[in-house]
């Protein structure tokens, strides 16, 4: 027979792990996943796959207080080959240059789709000047070190983490915090192609929160043929 001393012994040892797992979930401002991003990386060539990871690297685990301004190029640092970053394809206007750190505007539109389904306050974002087969129309955010940038606000008021990561040939781009009753709704977002010719396309997009529309930009792209 057990000693009832060491039967409520065994049972608090047999708790403890559940009690503090509830205690660190519950304590843990980022243990929700609020949105996902994913790419597939398999269409890029290895340098422009490179670029994407170490710049993942640089953007994995930053904290964005509420009332804090993001801005990609800050974040991510200049993107040179004393700093790891390889020659690699890049769209500029017309062009397809090799330029180094070429690439990570994939990741650079998927932090800016996540941050705009969230409902973060977009402050800097470019899109592209002609269309690029990885990224549709209108959700694309390209960065340019001391020069295009993305900048978006936590106007929250809960704390926000950012994720990224590469694996399986794909990168993932998550927003974490807290799924409280304040935050805002997340959205789907819609790019609705407002009128095309043989040379030019105007695509505007909207935030989707349960059927309401909100219109979010206006761009004009040239078609790349």
């Amino acid at each position: 027979m057990i000693h009832t001393e060491k039967l409520s012994s065994y049972l608090l040892l047999l708790l403890l792990p559940v009690s503090l797992g509830a205690y660190l979930y519950l304590t843990n401002p980022f243990r929700d996943e609020l949105v996902k991003e994913v790419y597939s990386l398999a269409d890029l060539n290895p340098s422009q796959q490179y670029n994407i990871e170490l710049a993942a690297r640089a953007l994995d685990g930053k904290v964005l207080k509420p009332g804090e301004l993001f801005s990609f190029n800050r974040t991510v640092g200049p993107r040179r080959d004393s700093r790891g970053y390889r020659p690699a394809t890049t769209y500029i206007g017309a062009e397809s240059p090799a330029t180094v750190g070429g690439g990570i505007c994939l990741l650079s539109s998927a932090l800016y789709q996540a941050a705009l389904a969230v409902g973060l306050k977009i402050e800097a974002r470019n899109p592209h000047l002609r269309t690029i087969s990885s990224v549709t129309p209108g959700l694309d955010a390209t960065v340019w070190y001391g020069g295009l940038d993305l900048k978006f606000r936590n106007c929250t008021k809960h704390p926000i983490e950012i994720n990224a990561e590469c694996k399986n040939h794909n990168v993932y781009v998550r927003l974490h915090g807290e799924k409280a009753a304040d935050m805002p709704e997340l959205a789907q977002l819609k790019a609705v192609i407002a009128k095309r010719n043989n040379r030019e396309l105007m695509v505007e997009v909207f935030r989707d929160v349960k059927g309401k529309l909100n219109f979010v930009s206006r761009d004009n792209y040239q078609l790349n043929k």
